[in-house]
């Protein structure tokens, strides 16, 4: 017996769990005055004279959000703190998503809302949060003093059994009337029930209830759909019953229920996999299935410190104002592979949005603020990636470790090889000031990586010694190769992310990067390619095959053969008298095919057909025509309208064809939104566009000012010389008439009398400049002798 209740002990040793689904129960207002007064939805009367006040209060929309000393499982999560914010919710962060109510007037902008949808993605909810009634709350105009308040009830094993937060006669912030405020009271409970109460809510406001963790976890509460009001809503929580088996045989033997993660060596729930577990690290049966493209073995573990890095001789890198440095490692770091030379280097680059771009200096997948929202990274090392910048507190600190004989707190070997340690400490987030991430980064030698996180918030900030780590857009954790779609991709869930977590890629030095095109064999550990590609790394297109995707080539007739390979453009190379798709035109007179663009269409005799089915158009068939690009400013709507080309709007504002997925004008889109997704659907604003031909008064009003400036100048002119009696004697002795103004001279010169004009020299007390002799040419010097001596005569 003594043996079984060992094991009995050992299996039920955890008793954290996560949620797996909640049940949502709600009150209509008119049915509530029948029900018991204990009943869960009879609003507590005692709870804000007895609470107490929040600095929330204070704010219209508060700097950050104050603790309210609870912990409970919220979806994925097993165990989150939970803070009180100004605008009507509760979110397992102290740090708002910006400094202000969030609300995305672009999407590219990436501020996201408070205020969410149903959707699967979209309409908002961006944030974590217990949704009470989000809207932009003013608390700091209440009528009441300390409007928001928080009452703890004492029991539980953690001293607290839960918590009732209530918002007293609140006002919205863009109101006049004082019957447009809220009371209302959320509970939570440690066990992870929540429970909301409402007793006065503004009308004509379409406020969000509910709960949100995140694009797939969220459950809302339509509270348009009852027309009498709402009295309360009440979520009890489904538990994962696998958590709490630690023994790895016991939980595979709930097949189809339960899975064992490697990487956090917990048993979890199938249905939260994806959500609580590395995906190639969980596994449903044993021993585990052999994985291709397996190269990395991953472990997350909790309570971890960060290193010293100063210790270890580390110096600061103070130019953090160009938001990215390169990063000389004094080493080769080999990355997705065993022995390829174009996949090691000893040079990287680390980038403010919190990741290392391996090869390269930057990501080619349009980023904004550093960051890639549609997830199209490649040969990046993440260990968090969002939407922050350095600023001038921020410190890079980085230090190259030597060869080591006794593994350390970075290295478990016996013997570890050179290395390089970095830390990124007080960066601030675009949208939040108080958002504040700190990590530390781990490279060496063998290709091992390894993350470790300090507070995720500005250190002023009072908060426990742990805190979850949350960003919008959903940060991405792990290691990338070829965008987020890739099976080789290791995207590590950010459940697991919190202050103290360690999470450890040490390679598997089996397999070499078969890239897109193929998988490394499991067994032989070579590449198997696709069908179409070739090569020791699927680099390359077997025959008959054309382009980076290598499709197969069509027909050719009259011994024309497919231009193929990777850089081939798939058209028929014809003989010189055939042309057409195939060859199958013979031509009369001689043609010219050198203008066509061959990757989007084909030439006969001399004219180019373009391949409109795959977006090409134009006189010469090199223009991209995406018939649903037009709708990219008019918002998701009007774009999903367009069955026909089935039009398709993107997370980053492009609507695009479907019809063009898999051919060389596809456009890459992780995240679609859809057309009934009415927030993030809304149209640029354009300013209406002028009927008025403007080229003519633009024309007229640049001759009228070069007349005006032209009379100026010489106005101007004439003015400046009288001012300051400058004298042309040459131009008044040649003339006979009254000297003209100019610049003087350097220096005066005596001149013969002769040269100056009798009218100039009446006043004999009065000074002139001559003009010097040896500008006077002699013809002219003798003329006027002569004519002196004429005269005379």
């Amino acid at each position: 017996m003594l043996w079984f209740f060992l094991l009995f002990s050992v299996v039920f040793l955890r008793v954290e769990a996560a949620v797996v689904q909640y049940n949502v129960e709600t009150v209509d207002a008119a049915a509530v005055a029948a029900l018991p007064a204990d009943h869960w939805a009879q609003f507590n009367q005692d709870a804000f004279r007895d609470g107490n006040c929040s600095f929330v209060s204070l704010f219209d929309d508060a700097p950050y959000f104050e603790a309210i000393n609870i912990t409970s499982p919220f979806f994925s999560r097993d165990a989150v703190e939970w803070y009180v914010s100004s605008d009507g919710f509760l979110a397992p962060t102290p740090s708002p998503m910006c400094d202000f109510f969030c609300t995305e007037v672009a999407l590219n902008t990436l501020f996201g809302n408070y205020q969410f949808g149903d959707t699967v993605y979209g309409g908002g909810g961006d944030w974590p949060m217990i949704g009470l009634y989000v809207v932009d709350l003013n608390p700091s105009a209440a009528q009441v003093s300390w409007s928001v308040r928080v009452l703890s009830v004492p029991g539980g094993k953690a001293g607290v059994d839960h918590v009732i937060v209530e918002y007293r006669d609140v006002p919205l912030t863009q109101t006049t009337s004082v019957n447009d405020t809220l009371t209302a009271q959320v509970e939570v409970w440690t066990n992870g029930t929540i429970v909301m109460r409402y007793k006065h809510t503004p009308t004509g406001v379409n406020a969000s209830v509910g709960l949100v963790l995140s694009r797939e976890e969220r459950v809302v509460v339509d509270l348009v759909a009852h027309t009498g009001g709402v009295a309360g809503v009440r979520y009890e929580p489904v538990m994962d019953n696998c958590s709490s088996l630690v023994n790895e045989s016991v939980c595979l033997g709930r097949e189809g229920t339960c899975g064992w993660c490697a990487a956090t060596k917990m048993c979890v729930a199938t249905a939260l996999a994806n959500k609580s577990c590395p995906h190639i690290s969980f596994r449903t049966q044993s021993p585990p299935l052999a994985l291709d493209d397996d190269y990395y073995d991953v472990v997350v573990e909790q309570g971890a410190e960060l290193v010293d890095v100063r210790a270890l001789g580390g110096r600061e890198l103070l130019n953090t104002s160009v938001q990215a440095l390169r990063l000389e490692m004094g080493f080769d770091f080999p990355f997705y592979t065993v022995n390829q030379t174009s996949h090691v280097t000893n040079t990287t680059y680390l980038l403010s949005s919190g990741l290392i771009s391996v090869f390269s200096a930057s990501q080619e997948c349009g980023p904004i603020w550093n960051m890639c929202p549609n997830g199209n990274y490649s040969f990046t090392i993440m260990p968090f990636v969002a939407t922050e910048q350095w600023v001038s507190k921020t410190s890079v600190t980085y230090a190259l470790l030597p060869e080591r004989v006794q593994g350390d707190v970075l290295c478990k070997n016996v013997r570890c090889p050179l290395g390089l340690v970095i830390e990124v400490a007080n960066t601030t987030a675009i949208a939040s000031r108080v958002r504040s991430s700190n990590y530390q980064i781990y490279l060496d030698a063998s290709g091992a990586v390894e993350f470790r996180y300090g507070l995720p918030v500005a250190a002023r900030i009072p908060t426990g010694p742990v805190v979850d780590f949350f960003s919008f857009p959903s940060p991405f954790v792990g290691l990338f190769r070829h965008r987020v779609e890739d099976p080789a991709t290791i995207a590590v869930p950010l459940s697991l992310v919190r202050t103290g977590t360690r999470i450890r890629f040490d390679p598997r030095g089996k397999c070499n990067d078969c890239g897109r095109n193929g998988v490394c064999d499991s067994v032989t550990y070579k590449c198997s390619c696709n069908d179409g590609f070739t090569g020791d790394f699927c680099e390359q297109c077997s025959v008959d095959h054309y382009g980076p995707r290598c499709l197969p080539c069509g027909a050719c007739e009259n011994k024309g053969f497919c231009d193929d390979g990777v850089n081939g453009t798939g058209s028929c190379v014809c003989p010189k008298q055939f042309s057409g798709r195939k060859c199958e035109v013979s031509c009369d007179e001689p043609f010219d095919c050198t203008g066509c663009n061959l990757r989007g269409g084909y030439c006969e005799c001399g004219v180019c057909r373009c391949d409109t089915a795959s977006g090409w158009g134009g006189p010469h068939c090199d223009v991209l025509l995406d018939p649903c690009r037009q709708y990219s400013f008019d918002g998701c709507e009007v774009c999903s309208n367009d069955t026909a080309n089935k039009c398709t709007f993107c997370f980053d504002s492009m609507c695009y064809s479907a019809l063009l997925n898999g051919g060389e004008n596809e456009y890459t889109c992780s995240h679609t939104v859809p057309g009934e997704d009415a927030s993030l659907c809304v149209p640029a604003v354009q300013k209406e566009m002028s009927q008025v031909d403007l080229d003519y008064i633009i024309l007229f009003l640049l001759i009228v000012s070069a007349f005006v400036c032209s009379v100026l100048f010489v106005v101007f002119t004439r003015l400046g010389m009288r001012r300051y009696s400058l004298y042309d004697i040459h131009a008044a002795g040649a003339s006979g008439g009254v000297p003209d103004h100019k610049p003087g001279r350097r220096e005066r010169e005596v001149v013969q009398a002769v040269f100056v004009q009798k009218n100039a020299l009446k006043d004999k007390g009065r000074h002139v400049l001559g003009v010097p002799l040896k500008q006077i040419s002699l013809q002219r010097l003798y003329e006027s002798q002569r004519n002196a001596q004429s005269k005379r005569d």
